[in-house]
Parts: structure tokens; sequence; C-alpha cells
């Protein structure tokens, strides 16, 4: 079995992430923060590691889900599909 790539974790992070928010809106960094530090790979320092999670809730906001709440309380919404 070989491993996954860092871009395919990546989009298995983000999709573990709008399914946490899909089900459970809104949710703040702290819900997002137990969901996945301990999945991410162990070689990892917690710097990088929230380093890693900013960087994928970046990837996200605005495209699949917004902040609705501040910096300092983040509440973690779905973003309505767009019309067409």
């Amino acid at each position: 079995m070989s491993a996954m790539s860092t871009a395919d974790l990546n989009r298995c992070y983000r999709d573990l992430i709008v399914d946490l928010v899909r089900d459970h809106q809104p949710v703040s960094r702290e819900d997002i923060n137990k969901l996945l530090l301990n999945k991410l790979p162990e070689v990892l320092s917690s710097e990088q590691k929230a380093a890693r999670v900013h960087n994928l809730l970046t990837s996200l906001s605005g495209k699949r889900i917004k902040n609705v709440g501040t910096r300092q309380a983040s509440k973690w919404v779905l973003m309505a599909p767009e019309k067409q």
C-alpha cells in the first residue's frame, strides 16, 4: 500500500473540516483543532500542526466555508451554494 501524497492528505483534511461544519455548524477553531490535531503526522511539532490547520482553513475560507465570528472567536459555517 503506497503512502498518500501531501495533496491527497490535505484534500482529506479539508473534507473532514467541511463535513464537521456541515454537521455541527457553527464550529469554532477549537472544534476543528480537536478533529484534526491527532490526525496530523506525529513528526510535526505543535506549531507546525497549528500552521497546517490554519493553511487548510485559509484554503477553504471564502470558497466552501466562511467565518461569521471574529478572529479570536471564530464561528465557521458552510457557504450558501451559488445560484446558477
